[in-house]
């Protein structure tokens, strides 16, 4: 079991991070060519798709993902129906949303390539359902190359439609066809392996298993993506575009904890089922690596964001610049909170999970309101750093087992003060870029070992592993 938990999270998490550079790469040569307005009229009409697929995924990915974990007879019904509900809400939700967009006097533009994203949609909303039958099956390394290969698609596509002298619609319709072929090819390997079925009287059961996931996901997405919408709503297009070159490394920590869910989700379901003291040490050790991991581009980023946005946009974002610095605090925010997301669904908390997240969404979106009009890009920045903090807070003290939330509130506070020591060390010494991540990431390594952050039992294992795996070779 560990050894397929390992490789299933080796190759995710190699393929999730080059499918989002890959698309971080595009996007930043989108932004250069086209201009910091275009660009914001892009980044708005893409972040209104991807929600629009929040909408219609209702959480029935999560639920096959775990009725499938547990049950593997379920998966072809449950794939079978949901992939067919999907399309059926995309269809009738899609014109809705449009319209509404018109009807708030969104940019001609803006609205003209939602309408051409819904390809792309349908391309991502029937490949979460697919993803999800194999990740139920511990089949992650087929998700891993169809994840890749998604990216590499569009991106050719969007080459040659940019070299042809294409303008926003044709960078809109490369994304969908690019999506699309790889969809096609995944979804007929998904009905050879496992005969999907529909079965409308099944409907019922499936949406009272699914719909807390369904209402996180939508929430989560509003609370992820609120800032570009309410920018889009309330400042001029540039700031979105400057707010979205400085937020784009960001996906990377978006994307990095749903793959994280998914390869860990079904073995804390099953541990959780079998052994609390066994449960307890894999989510501990889950929220600890998730945190080592936000932690090492949050401090590269700080240090280097003026470097960093030069470099990748030239002329016209420099202001990303700060911005880029304000949400390096969120890398950490978001891998640790999606690491407790994890732990209170896997322990059956996941009404707590959702209210937390309504709250915390409620709270972004209020304050959003108000920083942006004030402070516009910046203060759309700021307030997603505070709301994320705000939601992992509520996260942590609102796990049920005592133990266990006094651990992870060590864990966190551990790792507050190891991002407090990665920003003040190199101001109070004068360093700055390079030298600045050398002495934050140290620091970070001297406050997590001072907490009992990196167990050196822990370290000694794993060293002893990798010598005998050596040795035996």
């Amino acid at each position: 079991m560990l050894r397929r938990i390992a490789t299933n999270a080796a190759a995710l998490a190699v393929s999730g991070v080059l499918a989002q550079l890959v698309f971080v790469s595009i996007e930043i040569a989108i932004a250069r060519q086209l201009g910091r307005d275009t660009y914001g009229v892009f980044a708005t009409a893409y972040v209104i798709a991807l929600t629009t697929w929040a909408f219609v995924d209702l959480g029935m990915s999560w639920r096959l993902i775990e009725a499938g974990s547990r049950n593997p007879r379920t998966i072809a019904e449950i794939l079978g129906t949901t992939m067919a509900l999907k399309v059926v809400v995309l269809l009738l939700i899609y014109p809705l949303i449009v319209g509404g967009l018109g009807f708030l006097g969104y940019d001609a533009r803006t609205i003209g390539l939602l309408l051409i994203f819904f390809l792309y949609a349908l391309a991502i909303a029937m490949q979460d359902s697919v993803a999800a039958a194999y990740t139920a099956r511990q089949r992650m390394v087929v998700n891993a190359g169809f994840q890749a290969a998604t990216p590499i698609a569009v991106a050719c596509c969007v080459i040659v439609a940019m070299a042809l002298g294409g303008g926003l619609n044709a960078v809109g319709f490369a994304y969908g066809i690019g999506g699309l072929a790889v969809t096609l090819i995944w979804v007929a390997l998904v009905f050879k392996d496992e005969r999907p079925r529909v079965r409308l009287s099944a409907l019922g059961s499936i949406l009272r298993g699914s719909y807390l996931y369904g209402l996180t996901g939508m929430l989560s997405q509003l609370f992820y993506k609120s800032d570009i919408l309410l920018l889009s709503a309330f400042a001029p297009v540039h700031q979105v575009g400057i707010y979205a070159a400085g937020y784009k490394l960001l996906d990377l920590a978006y994307k990095v904890p749903l793959i994280g869910a998914k390869v860990v989700s079904p073995a804390l379901f099953q541990h959780y089922e079998t052994s609390g003291t066994l449960y307890a040490r894999s989510a501990d050790a889950f929220v600890r690596v998730s945190a080592v991991a936000g932690l090492v581009p949050a401090v590269i980023c700080y240090q280097n964001a003026p470097l960093i946005i030069d470099v990748l946009y030239g002329e016209g974002y420099e202001a990303a610049a700060m911005v880029l610095r304000v949400l390096s605090l969120s890398f950490v925010l978001k891998f640790v909170g999606g690491a407790l997301q994890t732990v209170l669904t896997t322990r059956g908390q996941h009404t707590l999970r959702t209210s937390g997240l309504a709250f915390s969404t409620a709270a972004a979106a209020a304050a959003h309101v108000v920083m942006i009009p004030a402070f516009g890009a910046i203060g759309a920045a700021a307030v997603v750093v505070a709301g994320e903090g705000l939601l992992l807070m509520l996260y942590v003290v609102g796990v049920g087992d005592r133990a266990l939330r006094r651990l992870l509130l060590k864990r966190v506070l551990a790792v507050t003060f190891a991002a407090t020591a990665a920003i003040s060390l190199p101001a109070a010494l004068g360093a700055g870029g390079l030298g600045a991540s050398v002495l934050g990431l140290v620091a970070c390594v001297a406050v997590l070992g001072t907490f009992g952050f990196l167990p050196v039992k822990e370290i000694t294992l794993i060293r002893g592993a990798m010598r005998a795996r050596r040795a035996s070779r």
